[in-house]
């Protein structure tokens, strides 16, 4: 259907302001400048839309107390989403048979703190997937249709925005499957309506979707491939990961923008001016060869601020809470931006205490 003058005139009006505001914000010491001595305090801006935290799997298995300690550290800060994976695998080993208790503890907890809460359905349980990989998705979509209605049910007025799969474009955290945008649209067609017949008012994302140089498939070409393969009235927004890499900040910035562009203009070209981008997740490891705690507050900070420059831009997730580990020589286990793992709050808390 083509795009009205009305609608073409307005989307290259909004794609104008994305690149002269991210061109805008980019932090000194990304620049080969001094880093300012004075660590930052606050961002520039906050989203609209408002942002959260990635917990990860790894908040599922917390205890009570655990669990209490990582979602306030959540409630210091002006944040109002947290980013929980429903992951299928878990919830239904057994086809038919739901093990919602980890779950249910974890909603109960965000609920009480005032956290929307922005629910992930991933990964096929082994009875259900294509092939064996942990991040499979199903033979039979009408399967994982079955478990999105019974996550609406089970969540009918706690969980109301679904993100439909995890980086769907980066080959690994989709079974290695070859043709991802289109069996992702199968998934897209047999959720949407399958939700959408609990919870009418839900919100659907499409998997976040990884940057170009992390992902196997562009997310781009991928967006595009999915509109062919029908997947446009089955998504209310389009999820995507913009992690900016700390050694050259201004360089991927640039990269991460472009993507944002290349998302937006497949958008407008299909008339989706409604829809927004939801920035699932971002952030930085501070490892030993990643980013030091006061370059990650910046970077999350730049990250916020030009979500908060996008007028299409929904909430804004953070990975993650809290370090998995204290091996420092390991990027997967420093990813938290609030605590390390024994608990000290890191700088990012202190710009982002409410």
């Amino acid at each position: 259907m083509p795009v009205p003058p009305s609608r073409r005139r307005r989307a290259t009006g909004l794609l104008a302001a994305l690149a002269l505001g991210l061109a805008a914000f980019t932090p000194a010491a990304a620049s080969g400048r001094a880093a300012p001595a004075d660590p930052v305090v606050t961002p520039l801006a906050l989203p609209d839309e408002g942002y959260g935290f990635s917990g990860g799997a790894e908040l599922l298995s917390r205890s009570p107390q655990g669990l209490a300690r990582e979602l306030d550290a959540v409630a210091r800060t002006s944040a109002s989403w947290l980013r929980v994976p429903v992951t299928w695998r878990d919830v239904e080993k057994r086809q038919g048979s739901y093990t919602w208790a980890p779950l249910d503890r974890v909603v109960k907890a965000a609920r009480a703190r005032d956290l929307r809460i922005l629910g992930v359905l991933a990964y096929s349980p082994p009875w259900a997937a294509v092939n064996t990989s942990d991040t499979a998705p199903p033979e039979d979509p009408a399967a994982y249709a079955r478990f999105a209605k019974a996550a609406a049910t089970r969540y009918r007025t706690e969980i109301t925005s679904w993100e439909i799969w995890n980086e769907p474009n980066l080959a690994r955290f989709f079974g290695g499957v070859q043709d991802s945008p289109e069996v992702l649209a199968t998934l897209l067609r047999a959720a949407y309506p399958a939700i959408k017949s609990v919870q009418p008012g839900a919100t659907v994302v499409t998997g976040g979707l990884s940057k170009t140089s992390n992902s196997t498939i562009a997310p781009g070409t991928f967006l595009t491939r999915l509109y062919a393969a029908g997947a446009g009235p089955y998504f209310d927004a389009v999820g995507f990961h913009p992690y900016i890499a700390g050694g050259n900040v201004v360089a991927d910035s640039v990269r991460v923008r472009a993507d944002i562009v290349g998302l937006y203009t497949q958008m407008t070209l299909r008339g989706d001016l409604g829809k927004k981008i939801w920035m699932t997740e971002f952030g930085n490891s501070t490892y030993k060869g990643g980013v030091t705690e006061q370059r990650q507050a910046e970077i999350i900070a730049l990250e916020l601020t030009t979500a908060a420059s996008l007028p299409f831009a929904g909430p804004s997730i953070v990975y993650s809470i809290r370090d998995r580990g204290t091996n420092r020589s390991l990027a997967a286990q420093n990813f938290g931006a609030l605590l390390t793992k024994d608990w000290r709050p890191k700088l990012t808390a202190a710009m982002l205490a409410d």
